[in-house]
């Protein structure tokens, strides 16, 4: 993958603001806080690292699948962190993914991460009936409604179930 040159790219006043030691703003560009090296998201999931004076290349890594969206370094310029706007990237660092059924919780179950989903009295066929668990997805735990329209109730049991994982 080819990047875009750098000095092809306008920076504005985005790069004094980063250079002078201010917050990243929501881009893909991060100075070093010497100023000596640039950190660049790519929309293909890569981070380059490139001289800050050159523009020669010092470092480059592939990260993700998606967009690399915000990068920045730690204070000292050792570091640099860089922020995957990837939804399984989000799904992989909780502990626990709660939700209604959404594309995230199928997301959290592919990727075996534990998942509590709230769902109806009746939901679609994937929820079948009388059952807590999915047999599409081992990490899933579902919480359905007792009656038709009971949410308190199934909030109350999510809530407690909450509390005894985290006293665990």
């Amino acid at each position: 993958p080819e990047c875009v040159g750098l000095f092809g790219v306008e920076l504005g006043d985005v790069s004094r603001l980063v250079a002078m030691g201010g917050a990243s703003p929501d881009t893909g560009l991060a100075f070093s806080p010497d100023g000596s090296k640039l950190a660049i998201g790519s929309y293909r999931g890569e981070v380059l690292v490139v001289d800050g004076w050159t523009g020669e290349p010092i470092a480059r890594r592939r990260l993700a699948e998606t967009m690399v969206k915000q990068v920045a370094w730690s204070p000292d310029g050792a570091t640099l962190y860089a922020a995957e706007q990837s939804p399984d990237a989000l799904v992989a660092a909780l502990d626990l993914v709660i939700s209604v059924d959404t594309s995230v919780c199928h997301l959290a179950g592919a990727l075996g991460k534990p998942c509590w989903v709230v769902i109806p009295y009746t939901p679609d066929w994937r929820g079948l009936m009388q059952r807590e668990d999915s047999p599409w997805y081992p990490s899933l735990r579902l919480f359905r409604q007792d009656s038709f329209g009971d949410w308190p109730g199934v909030f109350g049991r999510l809530g407690e179930a909450l509390e005894e994982r985290i006293a665990a």
